[in-house]
Protein backbone atom coordinates (compact mmCIF):
# COMPACT_ATOMS: atom_id res chain seq x y z
CA UNK A 1 0.00 0.00 0.00
CA UNK A 2 1.43 3.31 -1.05
CA UNK A 3 0.72 6.64 -0.20
CA UNK A 4 -1.38 8.98 -2.69
CA UNK A 5 0.35 12.14 -2.26
CA UNK A 6 3.72 11.25 -2.54
CA UNK A 7 4.00 7.54 -3.28
CA UNK A 8 6.03 6.41 0.03
CA UNK A 9 5.11 2.92 1.00
CA UNK A 10 2.99 1.98 4.15
CA UNK A 11 4.76 -0.05 6.83
CA UNK A 12 3.03 -3.05 7.35
CA UNK A 13 5.63 -4.45 10.08
CA UNK A 14 6.70 -7.04 8.07
CA UNK A 15 6.82 -7.77 4.32
CA UNK A 16 4.61 -10.80 2.59
CA UNK A 17 4.91 -13.67 2.98
CA UNK A 18 6.76 -13.67 6.33
CA UNK A 19 5.18 -16.46 8.47
CA UNK A 20 5.97 -15.00 11.80
CA UNK A 21 3.68 -14.40 14.62
CA UNK A 22 4.41 -10.79 14.03
CA UNK A 23 2.25 -11.14 10.52
CA UNK A 24 -0.71 -12.20 12.63
CA UNK A 25 -3.43 -9.66 11.99
CA UNK A 26 -4.09 -9.04 15.52
CA UNK A 27 -0.28 -8.77 17.30
CA UNK A 28 0.57 -6.18 19.11
CA UNK A 29 4.48 -7.06 18.42
CA UNK A 30 4.86 -4.69 15.60
CA UNK A 31 4.60 -0.55 15.78
CA UNK A 32 1.43 1.22 15.83
CA UNK A 33 1.89 2.62 12.74
CA UNK A 34 1.95 -0.67 11.26
CA UNK A 35 -1.49 -1.56 13.11
CA UNK A 36 -3.35 1.44 11.85
CA UNK A 37 -2.40 0.65 7.88
CA UNK A 38 -3.09 -3.34 8.87
CA UNK A 39 -6.37 -1.81 9.79
CA UNK A 40 -6.66 0.22 6.90
CA UNK A 41 -6.13 -2.80 4.65
CA UNK A 42 -8.46 -4.86 6.12
CA UNK A 43 -11.34 -2.37 6.61
CA UNK A 44 -11.31 -1.50 2.94
CA UNK A 45 -10.78 -4.94 2.13
CA UNK A 46 -13.77 -6.52 4.07
CA UNK A 47 -15.93 -3.23 3.41
CA UNK A 48 -15.50 -4.88 -0.57
CA UNK A 49 -16.18 -8.61 0.31
CA UNK A 50 -12.98 -9.84 1.31
CA UNK A 51 -11.93 -12.11 4.25
CA UNK A 52 -8.64 -12.05 6.08
CA UNK A 53 -6.50 -14.81 7.04
CA UNK A 54 -5.91 -14.32 10.37
CA UNK A 55 -1.81 -15.33 10.22
CA UNK A 56 -1.06 -13.07 7.38
CA UNK A 57 -2.13 -9.46 6.99
CA UNK A 58 -2.01 -9.40 3.51
CA UNK A 59 -3.72 -13.00 2.91
CA UNK A 60 -7.90 -11.87 1.70
CA UNK A 61 -9.72 -14.09 -0.31
CA UNK A 62 -13.42 -13.41 -1.95
CA UNK A 63 -16.01 -14.27 0.64
CA UNK A 64 -17.65 -16.30 -2.83
CA UNK A 65 -14.52 -18.05 -3.24
CA UNK A 66 -15.89 -21.63 -3.76
CA UNK A 67 -17.91 -20.22 -6.36
CA UNK A 68 -14.47 -20.43 -8.21
CA UNK A 69 -12.78 -23.54 -9.63
CA UNK A 70 -8.93 -23.26 -9.52
CA UNK A 71 -7.91 -22.90 -12.99
CA UNK A 72 -4.11 -22.79 -14.43
CA UNK A 73 -4.22 -20.04 -16.80
CA UNK A 74 -1.04 -18.77 -18.44
CA UNK A 75 -0.55 -14.77 -18.18
CA UNK A 76 -0.04 -15.05 -21.63
CA UNK A 77 -3.62 -16.33 -22.11
CA UNK A 78 -5.56 -13.08 -20.47
CA UNK A 79 -5.77 -10.67 -22.91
Amino acid sequence: IIRLADGAELTMGTGCDDFTERAHRNTTTVSKEAQVNRKLLEDAMTRHGFIGLPTEWWHFDDSDWQRYPIADISIRDLH
